[in-house]
C-alpha cells in the first residue's frame, strides 16, 4: 500500500506493538500474591492448632499430665459429677493438712486401688480428731454429731482422676445418705456435709531399679449433724 501522491511504503507494523505487556510474575501484587497469603494463612491455622494441643495436653483439665500436689479442687469437681448423693466441697484446712503431711509416708506397697487399710488412714484421724467413716451398709439418722473420714489409695498409672472419682462415689453410695432414715429419726433431724482433700504422689523407687510409683491419694471427710426435733 502507498501513500497518495508518493510511492514511499507505510512501514511494516509491528506484531507486538498494541500487546499489553506480561504480568511480572515475581513482583508484588503478582500472581505471587494470592499464594503468599494462602501461605500465611496455612501457617497462622498451625499455630492455633499447636497452641490448643498444648492447652489440651497441659491444660486444666482434670485428666491432664500427672504432676505432684494437691488436687482437692479437681478432684472435688469430679466426685460430684460422679454422683449425686451429696455435694462435696474442698475447704476443709484441717483435712488437707492432715494429708499433705501423711502422704509423705505413702509407699508402693500401699497403693492397693481401693479403701485404704494401712496406717495412713488412722494417721489422718489422729491428725483431724475425726472417727473412721464407716462403709458397712446404710446409715441412719443419730442423736449425737459425728464427723468421720476415710482415705483411698489409687495407682495413677492404671486410674485417671475422673475414674478414681466414680471408683469412690460407689464406695460411697453404700451410706444411702439421701434415704430417710439417714434423714430422721423419731427426735432428731440429720443433715450431712462432705468434704473431700487429693493429692497426686510420686513415689520414688530409690535405688531399686524399679520405676517410680505415681498414687492418687483421697480423703473423704463427711459431717453428721444431728439436731432435736421440735416436736
Amino acid at each position: 500500500m502507498t501513500r497518495r501522491g508518493r510511492g514511499r511504503p507505510y512501514p511494516a507494523r509491528s506484531k507486538t506493538r498494541n500487546r499489553l505487556p506480561q504480568a511480572n510474575l515475581s513482583s508484588k501484587g503478582g500472581k505471587q500474591g494470592p499464594m503468599k497469603l494462602k501461605r500465611i494463612l496455612s501457617l497462622a491455622l498451625s499455630g492455633v492448632l499447636a497452641v490448643s494441643m498444648l492447652t489440651a495436653c497441659g491444660g486444666g483439665g482434670i485428666d491432664s499430665i500427672f504432676r505432684p500436689g494437691d488436687k482437692s479442687s479437681d478432684f472435688k469437681d469430679a466426685l460430684n459429677d460422679a454422683q449425686e448423693m451429696l455435694e462435696y466441697g474442698s475447704n476443709d484446712g484441717t483435712l488437707k493438712t492432715a494429708l499433705a503431711d501423711v502422704v509423705r509416708s505413702v509407699s508402693k506397697e500401699d497403693v492397693k486401688n481401693g479403701v485404704d487399710q494401712t496406717d495412713i488412714s488412722a494417721a489422718v484421724r489422729v491428725r483431724t480428731g475425726y472417727e473412721d467413716l464407716w462403709l458397712g451398709g446404710a446409715w441412719n439418722a443419730v442423736t449425737e454429731s459425728t464427723h468421720s473420714v476415710k482415705v483411698f489409695i489409687y495407682d495413677a498409672s492404671t486410674y485417671t482422676m475422673s475414674e478414681v472419682a466414680t471408683a469412690v462415689a460407689k464406695e460411697l453410695k453404700v451410706m444411702q445418705l439421701d434415704q430417710d432414715a439417714a434423714k430422721e429419726n423419731a427426735t432428731h433431724t440429720n443433715s450431712y456435709e462432705g468434704d473431700v482433700a487429693a493429692r497426686a504422689v510420686t513415689i520414688s523407687a530409690a535405688n531399686s531399679g524399679e520405676k517410680d510409683t505415681e498414687a492418687w491419694v483421697v480423703a473423704v471427710a463427711i459431717e453428721q449433724t444431728a439436731t432435736k426435733s421440735s416436736t
